[in-house]
C-alpha cells in the first residue's frame, strides 16, 4: 500500500506543476488517496492508550521533586483531562486507561469551591480502577475537616486504591481509623491542625512501610515492625527517639532539624535501662541522618543500639550555632563518641553545622570510624574545616581508606556587627589541601582520590600546581571538582 500511496502522491505533485491536466483526474486521485489513508487515521484503542501512557507517565508526588522541576510537574497535573477534551474517541480511551489517573495533586485554599475539588477527587479515584494511586492534598490550616473531601477519601472502595498519601495540614477529624487504606505504603504528613496532646494511630495499616513527617506535633503510633523508612523534619526530638527505638526493621532513618522535647520521653520505655546489657539491634539499617539535641535520654539510647549494617551516616548539630562563642560543647562530643562507637560497616560520613572542633577531637573521632571512604563537611565552621585538613594531612594517617573528600559551604563569623556569618572556602587552605593530597598519594595510602569543593572563591580553579601535576604524571589518579566543574590536568 505504501508504494501505491507514494505513486499517487507523485502524480498529484506532477499535476500541480502542469496545470493543463484535467481536473477530474485529480479528483479521482484524491478520492483514492483518502480511501487508502482512512484506515490509518483511527488508531486502535490499545495503540492510542499506549501512546497516552507514554505522554502522561506515572508521577511520584513528592514536594521536593516538585520544587526542582515545577514546570514539568505542573504541565502534567491534569493531562488526562486535557486528552479527554480533544475529541470523543480520545476521551473514551483516556477514561478507560487507569494508570493515566494514578497521580493527583490538589491545592485547596480557604476560598476554594469544595464541590470542584470533590468532583476531581472522585473522578480520579473512579477512573484509576484498581491501579495503585498517589494522592497529594494541600489543605488550608484549619481544625475543621473538609467534610466532602473526607467522605470521599475515607470511603472504603476509594481508600483501598491509595498507595501513596501526602497531606499538608491534616485536620483533626482524620483521627478516625485508616484501616480501609489497605494498600497504603507511603504516608507523608506536612504539618497538621492537631494539638500536641492528640494521638494519630496507623497500627491498623500493616501495609505501611515508609513514613515522612514534617512539623507534626502530635504523637504518632505506627505498625512498628513494618516500617523500613522514616523521614522526620522539624519534629520534637523525643518523638524522633521514640519512632527510632521502636522501628527495629528500618533500612533508612533521617532526622532533620530536631526540635526540643515536647511529648515527654514515655516512648523510650522499650530502651533497656543503663544497668542492663540488652541491645536494640538494627540489622537492616544502612542509612542514618541525625540532627542532634543534647539530652541524657539520647545518651542512654545511643548506648544501647547496635548498627551492624550502617553504611552512610550524616551527623548534624540541630541548634544553630552561637556566633559569639561557636565552640564545641563537651556534652555534644560525648554523645557523638557514643554514637560513632563500633560502626564497622560505615563507608560514608557527613558532618553538618559543626562548631569549632579542635584537632584532638577530630583525631579521636576519626579513630572511631577508620573504615570511612568518603567524608563530607557541609556548613561547618572554617576553623573546623582547617583542622580536618590538618589531621588528614598529618604524620599519623587518619581514615586510611579515605578516597573522597567533599567540602561544602564552610562559614566564618563576620567581625562586623550585624553581619552574622558568611559562606566561603578561602584560598588560604590551598597549602593544606596540596599537602594532604601529596602525602596520601605518595605514602601509598591511596592511588585514587576525589576532592570536591563547593562554593569555593574565585581562583581555586588554578589549584592544580606543578606539585599536583607531577603526581598525575607519576600515575596517581586525582579527580578535582571545583563548584561543579571537573578540572582538566592536561
Amino acid at each position: 500500500m505504501a508504494n501505491t500511496v507514494e505513486s499517487i502522491m507523485q502524480e498529484l505533485r506532477q499535476m500541480e506543476i502542469g496545470s493543463f491536466q484535467p481536473n477530474t483526474k485529480r479528483v479521482v486521485l484524491l478520492q483514492r488517496l483518502n480511501s487508502m489513508q482512512a484506515a490509518t487515521r483511527i488508531l486502535p484503542t490499545e495503540v492510542l492508550s499506549l501512546i497516552f501512557q507514554h505522554t502522561c507517565p506515572y508521577i511520584y508526588l513528592d514536594r521536593e521533586g516538585r520544587v526542582h522541576n515545577p514546570r514539568g510537574w505542573y504541565s502534567r497535573r491534569f493531562l488526562p483531562l486535557t486528552l479527554g477534551h480533544v475529541c470523543h474517541d480520545w476521551r473514551q480511551v483516556a477514561w478507560s486507561t487507569p494508570n493515566l489517573w494514578a497521580a493527583l495533586s490538589l491545592h485547596v485554599q480557604l476560598n476554594t469551591k469544595l464541590d470542584n475539588i470533590t468532583a476531581f477527587l472522585e473522578l480520579y479515584l473512579t477512573n484509576v480502577s484498581n491501579f495503585p494511586m498517589s494522592l497529594d492534598l494541600d489543605l488550608p490550616p484549619s481544625p475543621k475537616s473538609p467534610t466532602s473531601i473526607t467522605n470521599i477519601l475515607f470511603r472504603p472502595e476509594y481508600s483501598r486504591k491509595i498507595a501513596f498519601l501526602q497531606v499538608a495540614n491534616a485536620p483533626i477529624g482524620w483521627k478516625s481509623s485508616f484501616s480501609s487504606f489497605s494498600r497504603l505504603r507511603h504516608l507523608s504528613l506536612d504539618g497538621h491542625s492537631m494539638e500536641a496532646s492528640e494521638e494519630l494511630s496507623f497500627t491498623d495499616v500493616p501495609s505501611l512501610v515508609q513514613v515522612s513527617l514534617r512539623d507534626v506535633k502530635s504523637r504518632i503510633i505506627l505498625p512498628w515492625l513494618s516500617i523500613t523508612t522514616l523521614h522526620l523534619d522539624c519534629v520534637a526530638i523525643d518523638t524522633c527517639a521514640e519512632l527510632f527505638s521502636r522501628c527495629l526493621n528500618l533500612t533508612a532513618f533521617h532526622c532533620l532539624k530536631a526540635l526540643p522535647p515536647q511529648n515527654g520521653w514515655r516512648g523510650l520505655a522499650t530502651v533497656p535501662g543503663p544497668s542492663t546489657s540488652n541491645k536494640l539491634i538494627y540489622y537492616h539499617l544502612e542509612s542514618l541522618t541525625w540532627s542532634h539535641v543534647i539530652d541524657s535520654h539520647l545518651l542512654d539510647l545511643f548506648g544501647h543500639i547496635k548498627l551492624p549494617a550502617i553504611r552512610t551516616l550524616c551527623w548534624s548539630q540541630s541548634r544553630r550555632l552561637d556566633l559569639a562563642t561557636p565552640s564545641l560543647d563537651s556534652e555534644l562530643l560525648r554523645h557523638t563518641k557514643v554514637l560513632l562507637y563500633d560502626l564497622p560497616s560505615l563507608i560514608s560520613i557527613k558532618f553538618q553545622h559543626l562548631a569549632i572542633w579542635p584537632t584532638s577531637t577530630i583525631q579521636e573521632l576519626f579513630g572511631l570510624v577508620s573504615s570511612v571512604q568518603e567524608l563530607t563537611l557541609k556548613y561547618c565552621h572554617q576553623a573546623t574545616t582547617h583542622n580536618v585538613l590538618k589531621v588528614l594531612g598529618g604524620t599519623s594517617t587518619r581514615l586510611p581508606l579515605l578516597r573522597t573528600l567533599i567540602i561544602s559551604y564552610p562559614y566564618e563569623v563576620s567581625s562586623e556587627p550585624g553581619h552574622g556569618s558568611y559562606w566561603v572556602l578561602r584560598r588560604q587552605e590551598e597549602d593544606l589541601i596540596v599537602e594532604l593530597l601529596t602525602k596520601r598519594l605518595r605514602r601509598g595510602v591511596s592511588s585514587q582520590f576525589r576532592l570536591e569543593l563547593q562554593n569555593a572563591s574565585r581562583g581555586w580553579e588554578t589549584l592544580p600546581t606543578y606539585g599536583l601535576r607531577s603526581l598525575i604524571k607519576q600515575g596517581y589518579g586525582l579527580e578535582f571538582v571545583v563548584n561543579g566543574k571537573t578540572m582538566e590536568w592536561l
